[in-house]
């Protein structure tokens, strides 16, 4: 209930946001700046963007002490499509992100370093995610998707794509200090697991038979996988060094 609660706020607070920019320049792939209207905390958002194909590509946002930002859905006119890589690097304090529900990619990791970010939704056009977009979001509890989105979902808080057969990201705020993969997941990403989380126990079962070629784990010390004999997680962990136990 408490999930559905938070969903439909966050979808009425985005569909309401109106905005109205000027841009300096008409041509398409110019680098431009919009000072949107006031957020609700009352802090003028700055954006650097472009704008390709009557789509914007919001590049970066400049106010790095805004606390609670939503990003408008449209810009000079075009709707915002794309989070460029990097785009809100370092919001430390930004708590609450609020994503429009015009966009369609995630383009790196655009909320980097959003230390402070805990909670937020993916929308429903959102359609490409390149990689785990909460990379070092350290205070990040909970992931969710609008269930209306047919290329990505949540469980548990937890970033899957649509058939849970890949884990896109696990969010390092949340609290659980075990966890196991759901049965559903084939693939594990290098950066599934983010830069450090509160985890000490991950349960891998024989259902994941797709690693990375690297090591998922920034500090591998303070994590224990436990696996099953002869399953390709056993060949990933001894290949890599990691501690484990078995079933």
């Amino acid at each position: 209930m408490k999930k559905r609660i938070f969903l439909l706020i966050h979808l009425i607070l985005a569909l309401c946001l109106m905005v109205s920019c000027q841009i300096s320049d008409g041509q398409n792939d110019i680098i431009n700046s919009c000072n949107t209207p006031s957020n609700t905390d009352g802090i003028k958002d700055e954006y650097q963007y472009k704008i390709v194909d009557n789509a914007v590509e919001i590049i970066a946002f400049k106010d790095k002490d805004s606390k609670n930002i939503i990003i408008p859905e449209m810009i000079a006119g075009s709707p915002v499509e794309i989070l460029g890589e990097d785009a809100f690097y370092q919001c430390k304090n930004a708590t609450s992100i609020i994503l429009p529900q015009t966009l369609t990619t995630l383009d790196g990791s655009p909320f980097y370093r959003c230390y402070s970010l805990q909670q937020i939704i993916i929308p429903r056009n959102v359609k490409t995610i390149e990689v785990n977009p909460f990379f070092r979001c350290s205070s990040l509890e909970m992931v969710f998707v609008d269930p209306q989105n047919d290329k990505f979902s949540s469980v548990d808080g937890v970033l899957f794509n649509k058939e849970e057969s890949v884990l896109i990201a696990y969010p390092e705020g949340n609290k659980r200090e075990s966890y196991t993969i759901p049965s559903s997941v084939k693939k594990l990403n290098i950066d599934s697991f983010g830069y450090h989380t509160k985890l000490r126990k991950l349960t891998i079962m024989s259902n994941v038979v797709e690693f990375p070629d690297g090591n998922m784990f920034v500090f591998p010390n303070d994590i224990v996988l436990v696996i099953e004999s002869g399953s390709v997680a056993e060949e990933y962990v001894k290949k890599h060094s990691l501690k484990f136990e078995y079933l």
